[in-house]
């Protein structure tokens, strides 16, 4: 029988419960963020496990915890998850109801309508699979007769009366479908529930009962991202709540600065005041980072679970031979600048091999030479640009080239370091693929030209880096950049600004602010996803510093022309500015 691969991959909202916590790894630091009564909200692009993570800390996987576990069940905390990408909610029909101001309060008050009742009916069918939830038969019929009450519909007096309440909110669901239809939705407003008036009230008869009246509700809302306007301003307006002693919100959102803070009333949302944020996109990829470590425990445990006791470091070796020149060009760039400089102290000559060690093994190799082995744990974990999803493909597809030359072992103790090297150029060429083809024919949102500039964009860096890499610099080992110019070149920046948030959407470029040592000014850091780099031929390994590319250059590059580079500019910048506010090795 074949080995089936360990690490097979599916979007967390696909997997079942089992599965959810077969996989999950777990972040201590996460859970008293998680399990607290404050607002949260969770940052990372698609693929860094905010899924994964709202789903462990859900009911459901409290259930099947201590059922597996055979503990008692703990309800102080109890997660409500809540999908935001969901057909019904991603509803784009509001925008056919009147501009006007008039038009406007009616779209707020129908779209909050529709995800109060999406939340409620999760919140319901939820609660419902706690056992033994009703446990005194006259407790059961006062909240029976409370919530018919709330909601003027009557139900049953017996167990079965949270099923027939979730019918009762797939109704109400059904029927404001049906109100987005109308010409005038707005004659409906008197039958329109917001948050306060029917999911906390849920939440309120909920407490009544004796297992539940200690318990805090967390409603976690994910890919809050694509929420309609209206219903971001309702979330932001809830979170704005200042009584949280019976519920709070965790909310996943793919990016930051996809995000709008603004309430209904205008107002914003203030981190620390009215929330708390948790970053899972990590911001730094080294072998000795907390991330590194998660990735080895993420690719360790499921060898185990797959009956293959080899730890990831050793299932994903190096190359020795690529090491060993790697180890040599470091040795001769040492010796080189003892030459040049027979006095420096051990901080100088680490500093300099650092920075330019592994790049010489790069700038000397012949330009016939083969494409370096891109092989080892390390080069996996870099080369993910900190996105779990691209850790678990290249894992995928090394295994499943190994088994397709393989059929007939049962166990594998490593896979060979070129077959790593060919998955990594095959994941790479993948993403190229997605840009020739262009990105229109994934994404509305894409125009035809908008595929060929960003193709070109991310050609042209890729050249710049690559000329960056084998030349004799100060920093040539960079795959990050920051806009120069800005200011002088206001409309350049914000056409290339507006490219860049495209290639957001389809995580091929990453960005996260940071503070420049040369004053702690805050400007944006921009990273591609690093697999695209293979084809290059570039270090993904160890990267330090960040290359200042003007506006109207970036620009430029998008209609395919050559991003400028001479050896005289990059040195002329400082050794201050180049350093990134964070800690890379």
């Amino acid at each position: 029988m074949e080995l089936s691969n360990p690490f097979s991959y599916e979007a967390a909202t696909n997997l079942n419960i089992d599965e959810v916590l077969d996989w999950y790894v777990p972040d201590h630091n996460q859970g008293p963020l998680i399990n607290s009564s404050r607002n949260l909200f969770l940052f990372g692009e698609r693929g860094c496990g905010k899924s994964m993570t709202l789903r462990n800390y859900s009911l459901e996987a409290k259930i099947r915890r201590s059922t597996k576990l055979k503990i008692p069940l703990d309800l102080d905390y109890i997660g409500i998850y809540v999908k935001c990408n969901a057909p019904l909610i991603w509803k784009r029909e509001y925008e056919l109801i009147k501009r006007d101001d008039e038009g406007k309060a009616k779209a707020a008050l129908l779209s909050e309508h529709i995800l109060s009742l999406w939340i409620a009916r999760a919140l319901v069918d939820q609660i419902s699979q706690i056992p033994n939830l009703f446990d005194d038969p006259k407790e059961l019929e006062q909240f029976s007769k409370r919530i018919s009450y709330l909601i003027d519909v009557e139900l049953p007096m017996d167990d079965q009366c949270l099923v027939f309440l979730s019918d009762h909110l797939e109704k109400r669901l059904n029927d404001a479908q049906v109100f987005l239809a109308e010409r005038d939705p707005g004659k409906h407003l008197s039958t329109f529930r917001g948050f306060n008036s029917l999911v906390v009230q849920i939440m309120m008869r909920l407490r009544t009962l004796k297992c539940l009246m200690n318990s805090h509700f967390m409603i976690m809302l994910d890919d809050a991202q694509d929420l309609y306007s209206h219903q971001r301003e309702a979330v932001n307006s809830w979170i704005a709540y200042r009584d949280h002693s019976i519920f709070s919100l965790k909310v996943a959102v793919a990016r930051r600065q996809s995000y709008d803070f603004c309430t209904a009333s205008g107002s914003s949302i203030l981190e620390i005041h009215d929330f708390s944020s948790l970053d899972l996109q990590t911001p730094y990829q080294n072998s000795s980072s907390a991330y590194a470590k998660f990735v080895e425990n993420v690719l360790t445990i499921r060898l185990e679970k797959s009956g293959i006791s080899v730890p990831a470091d050793k299932f994903f070796p190096p190359d020795a031979k690529f090491e060993q020149d790697i180890e040599d060009s470091i040795n001769r760039c040492a010796v080189s600048y003892l030459k040049l400089n027979p006095g420096a102290s051990t901080h100088q000559i680490n500093n300099y091999i650092y920075k330019r060690g592994r790049a010489w093994y790069f700038r000397d190799r012949s330009p016939k030479a083969n494409r370096p082995i891109y092989a080892g744990l390390e080069t996996i974990t870099e080369i993910s640009t900190g996105v779990t999803r691209n850790v678990l493909e290249v894992a995928w597809r090394s295994f499943d080239l190994l088994a397709s030359k393989d059929r007939t072992s049962k166990v594998y103790p490593s896979i060979p370091t070129g077959l790593q090297s060919e998955a990594i150029f095959a994941c790479s060429e993948r993403l190229w693929n997605s840009l020739r083809e262009g990105l229109h024919k994934r994404s509305a949102r894409v125009t035809a030209q908008d595929s060929i500039k960003l193709l070109n964009l991310f050609e042209q860096l890729g050249q710049y880096y690559r000329r960056r890499l084998i030349s004799d610099i100060s920093e040539p080992r960079v795959l990050s950049f920051v806009i120069s110019d800005v200011k002088a070149n206001q409309v350049a920046a914000n056409e290339v600004e507006r490219i860049l948030s495209l290639a957001f959407e389809h995580t091929l470029m990453f960005a996260r602010p940071y503070h420049s040592r040369d004053g702690g000014t805050l400007e944006t850091l921009y990273t591609a996803n690093k697999l695209l780099w293979p084809t290059f031929g570039l270090d993904v390994v160890g990267q330090s510093g960040r290359a200042s590319i003007k506006a109207q250059d970036l620009l430029a590059a998008t209609s395919g022309k050559e991003i400028p580079f001479t050896i005289r500019e990059v040195e002329q910048e400082s050794i201050s500015h180049l350093q990134l506010g964070l800690d890379y090795e």
